[in-house]
């Protein structure tokens, strides 16, 4: 970073009244420091869905799948489980966890969902966070569901439930579903979730969004078929809103 903040290579702007030095190239700045800028928003997780937790995924997936089918819930395979079933017909390796994306319709199908959630799994609802730069869409951002542990407890593995709310932004009146990830506002064009497909994966029927290649391209880029061990969501995920309120 040193070389960067040579005279030469510096600029001052004001921010909120206040003279600061910057990069004369902010955006390849950025981009070129961009993992030491955002080392706090890296998360170590403490498994992968390796073959030591793959048949426990495996079998999580079916069945929190089955539970919502069984309540009609409009959900599909969301993240990196929608891009592990399409590109490499498999869970990602180095991935951490589960993703499924659920349509909100109202808030009884969500209480209904966890509670039956409740009966077989560790449950964790969470709220959206109350900050003015990010959205409040209803009462769950999230439900994380968790392999028991005993009684009180719960195991590592994590499958996650984002709630998606359809909405529009305010700039354009675009039809969009706005979510929330990682303390971020996050959003997908209507039309790529609007109708739902089916996807074969370990031998079961998944719901998967219904534009699947359009659906990735949104979410991970042109080069989507190429593995990115180092992927991160704060900085590669092309869902995110890059302004504070849309």
């Amino acid at each position: 970073l040193k070389s960067t903040f040579e005279n030469k290579k510096i600029t001052t702007t004001e921010i909120g009244g206040v003279n600061v030095s910057i990069p004369k190239n902010i955006n390849e700045f950025v981009d070129k420091h961009k993992t030491i800028l955002l080392a706090s928003k890296y998360k170590k997780y403490k498994i992968s869905l390796t073959d030591n937790f793959e048949s426990g995924a495996i079998n999580m997936l079916k069945n929190v799948s089955s539970i919502l089918n069984n309540l009609n819930v409009h959900y599909w395979l969301e993240g990196g489980t929608c891009l592990g079933a399409v590109r490499d017909k498999k869970l990602i390796p180095w991935d951490h966890d589960l993703d499924i994306g659920v349509k909100y319709e109202n808030d009884d199908i969500l209480e209904n969902l966890i509670t039956q959630l409740r009966k077989k799994y560790y449950i964790r609802a969470l709220p959206f966070k109350n900050h003015k730069n990010i959205w409040n869409l209803g009462k769950y951002r999230i439900i994380k569901v968790y392999p028991r542990k005993f009684i009180f407890f719960r195991e590592k593995l994590c499958l996650d439930l984002f709630i998606f709310y359809p909405d529009t932004l305010k700039s354009n009146n675009q039809k969009i579903y706005k979510y929330g990830v990682c303390d971020r506002n996050a959003y997908y064009d209507y039309k790529l979730l609007e109708e739902l497909s089916t996807i074969s994966f370990y031998g079961r029927e998944y719901s998967a969004p219904g534009k699947t290649f359009e659906y990735l391209e949104a979410k991970y880029g042109d080069d989507w078929e190429i593995p990115k061990e180092n992927w991160n969501v704060i900085i590669d995920d092309k869902s995110l809103s890059r302004q504070d309120i849309l």
